[in-house]
């Protein structure tokens, strides 16, 4: 075997052991926190003497041109959730039409107007779900008293199961040091049976790493679909303004202003502040998805992921400058490796292909085998642990790796570009004609270098220290967005 063949192979065993040490790290604290520390809240948590010490709830709910069915159900299964909860509820709905107010006020009405909710109703002003989130907790904040109070961010179209809001509110309750916590999701997809695969997947994957990161009292996100904070972090000026009018400064792009992502930028000013966040495994929100009708599955995901991939490496430039020692070494670690596994997705892939080229064309085989044995073997942990397994999920999983991996690099060079699923995406910086062009510079610059890291560190190609220090040098400065020193 030619001895460049046995420096890949160094080399895969390298970044195998990086990407699935990591992810199997995960798994680990996912079980613990699932099986041992999560049972041990719950038991300090239940109990009507815990949840009676919370003494209001406030709801905000923000829906964009929901089916007035969805919309309907929606409000029925979180005004049965606020009357089991046994605590008085306030309800301030930021919707889109007066249609909208009637079918609330139907919902309303059919339960029998119970006393212990108050509905608020808000006429969103077209300027987009920050600026509804803002006015609808400006509203709760001249209604309300702080005290022993929550405030819980829902999505207009989430269906909350039994139970999910007193739980969440349990947890609070009981621990004066939690913040924030956030519920577990699925969804009700209407479209292909590979659509809702992927959709199960993601919410598997996203359980066992909220489980994962809640070992560490932290999260990477305070999930816009259902959270429930405490109402003097809620309502205070600086978390809405963040809700309103976040941005990220760029070295090459300037000022972003942060069109989606309301729930990273909560979730970055908590963090911030060091507070505690936690997951509720038990404690569901589903929402209710729909793919447009025109649309593949390549397309209706790729929109998906170009809005949450973009959301994450937004506020991810920001939250690699918080200290580990404010926020967690683990829960650092966990920023740093978003930063990283945009990269070392590809390792594997770009490897075989360069093997291949190269003469050793056993190579692909061999990379497809694995990753297929390996995927295989990550869908039945995965679905363990969430109590589903679909078949599909292997080849989920090799899809999310790869295509993912290459929107995450074109968004990596474009962080400005940002949308909603059915809006279609825009830019959200003005009067530059050059960051576009520079962005595509870049973009191919960075997986140039990535190519030639890749080929010198596997031996395929004689490279001088000094040079192959400055490529080095080149793609991390590429790749992090960073100004680093330049190589000795």
């Amino acid at each position: 075997m030619p001895d460049h063949v046995l420096s890949v192979f160094g080399l895969l065993g390298f970044f195998a052991l990086w990407r699935y040490g990591w992810w199997i790290t995960h798994a680990v604290r996912a079980v613990l926190y699932l099986r041992i520390v999560y049972p041990r809240i719950c038991r300090r948590a239940r109990g009507s003497e815990r949840i009676s010490s919370v003494e209001g709830i406030h709801v905000v709910v923000a829906s964009y041109n929901i089916p007035a069915s969805d919309f309907a159900v929606v409000y029925r299964a979180l005004f049965s959730n606020i009357l089991e909860s046994k605590i008085p509820g306030k309800v301030v709905a930021s919707v889109t039409s007066a249609s909208d107010e009637a079918v609330l006020r139907q919902v309303y009405n059919d339960m029998g107007r119970p006393e212990a909710i108050q509905c608020i109703v808000q006429f969103q002003t077209g300027e987009g779900k920050r600026q509804a989130l803002g006015k609808a907790l400006r509203a709760l904040r001249s209604r309300c008293m702080t005290g022993r109070t929550v405030v819980a961010l829902l999505d207009g179209d989430v269906l909350l199961e039994p139970m999910a809001l007193a739980r969440c509110i349990a947890l609070l309750s009981s621990d004066p040091e939690l913040c924030a916590v956030t519920a577990n999701n699925s969804a009700v997809v209407k479209g292909s049976a590979a659509l809702k695969a992927w959709y199960e997947l993601k919410h598997a994957n996203r359980h066992l790493n909220m489980c994962s990161l809640s070992l560490s009292g932290r999260l990477l996100v305070l999930t816009g679909r259902f959270s429930v904070v405490r109402t003097e972090d809620a309502l205070d000026d600086d978390f809405i303004a963040a809700v309103e009018s976040d941005y990220i400064d760029h070295w090459r792009m300037g000022r972003i202003r942060c069109i989606t992502g309301d729930d990273k930028s909560t979730w970055y000013h908590l963090m911030r502040r060091g507070r505690r966040m936690l997951y509720v495994p038990d404690a569901m929100a589903v929402s209710l998805e729909a793919s447009a009708s025109n649309s593949s599955f390549v397309q209706t995901t790729s929109r998906l992921m170009m809005r949450w991939y973009g959301n994450m490496l937004r506020a991810n430039v920001k939250a690699i400058m918080l200290p580990p020692w404010r926020i967690g070494v683990f829960t650092w670690w966990c920023i740093l490796d978003q930063r990283l596994s945009v990269w070392t997705a590809l390792t594997g892939p770009v490897t075989a292909l360069v093997l291949a080229f190269s003469g050793f064309f056993i190579a692909i085989p061999a990379y497809i085998l694995w990753t297929i044995t390996v995927r295989c073997m990550m869908s039945l942990l995965v679905g363990t642990l969430h109590g589903h397994l679909n078949i599909l999920w292997p080849w989920m999983m090799i899809y999310n790796q790869i295509w993912g991996a290459m929107i995450k690099i074109h968004l990596v060079f474009h962080l400005d570009t940002q949308g909603w699923r059915h809006q279609g995406f825009s830019r959200a910086t003005s009067g530059q004609p050059l960051v576009a062009v520079s962005s595509g510079f870049l973009q191919v610059a960075a997986l140039l270098s990535f190519l030639v890291l890749v080929t010198g560190l596997a031996g395929l190609h004689p490279v001088e220290p000094g040079s192959f220090a400055e490529v080095e040098w080149l793609f991390l400065q590429l790749m992090t967005g960073l100004h680093l020193p330049g190589p000795m």
